[in-house]
């Protein structure tokens, strides 16, 4: 049971460092939406942790990938915006979200269900 909380102690401590690390690169504004995303994620299953095991999975996995979907916008809009004009940098962003969005939607589908 220590060894549990340990690892949740960890892993959350590492996400939120990491979505605080990527604050500071992008701004408060957009960098608080991605440090407020473990919080709401925290607040969301504390709340609805009655509807069972399997909700709280899809929800902490859903909100993984919504996570990648949205680096992924955000570095390449970042990367683009040294290069491309803000109209192209947003465009290319947008499909290399979208295309990530794919990509992961896929996985989810093919990947099997945890049956513990």
């Amino acid at each position: 049971m220590k060894q549990k909380f340990a690892k949740d102690f960890i892993a959350g401590g590492a996400v939120v460092s990491f979505a605080l690390w990527l604050a500071s690169i992008v701004g408060p504004v957009i960098g608080g939406i991605f440090a407020g995303l473990p919080i709401r994620l925290a607040a969301t299953i504390a709340f609805e942790r009655n509807k069972g095991a399997e909700y709280i999975e899809r929800m902490a996995k859903g909100a993984l990938l919504g996570f990648i979907a949205n680096f992924s916008f955000i570095f390449t809009l970042i990367f683009c915006l040294n290069t491309l004009t803000l109209y192209h940098a947003f465009i290319t962003a947008s499909t290399v979200c979208l295309t990530a969005i794919a990509i992961i939607r896929q996985i989810n589908k093919t990947s099997p269900p945890n049956t513990q």
